[in-house]
């Protein structure tokens, strides 16, 4: 999760109410996140902005949003998940959601689908054959645009 700190806070007379803005955060877990580009509005009026999200619920309920559409969705890893001992930001085509069994218990796991079709699990899986997918949370509009038009 973030953190702020009442020393990086700004003061900006023209925020809207409720709105704090800081010159930064700290993240203190190393786990996936997702930084998301999205347009507010359908109508020529829209307008863009940006959303760090750290849960794959979150996407799930920037979805329901009637006048929100997700232009990218990018997955941030850490090097653990990557395998590059560094952390990455790689556009996503699909995020689903599914379990693994771990002594007889359902553990939850969660698929970072790639647009270069390189697959993330978090936690990590030793088989990708483990994994039984239960939902899917987001799939790219741009990957289902291309595959109608291979068919």
């Amino acid at each position: 999760m973030i953190e702020t700190f009442s020393h990086s806070e700004i003061n900006f007379p023209w925020r809207e109410s409720g709105v704090r803005t800081w010159t930064y955060a700290h993240i203190n877990l190393h786990a996936p996140w997702f930084y998301v580009d999205y347009k507010i509005g359908i109508d020529e009026r829209s307008a863009s902005a940006m959303y760090l999200l750290f849960d794959e619920k979150q996407i799930s309920q920037l979805l329901t949003e009637s006048d929100v559409e997700i232009t990218n969705l990018y997955a941030v890893t850490p090097g653990f998940i990557n395998k590059t001992m560094q952390w990455k930001m790689d556009l996503l085509k699909s995020v689903s959601v599914g379990y693994k069994k771990v002594r007889g218990q359902n553990q939850k796991v969660v698929r970072l689908e790639l647009a270069n079709e390189i697959e993330y699990f978090y936690p990590e899986l030793k088989l990708k054959s483990k994994f039984h997918k239960e939902r899917d949370i987001y799939f790219s509009k741009k990957d289902s645009l291309n595959e109608q038009e291979k068919s």
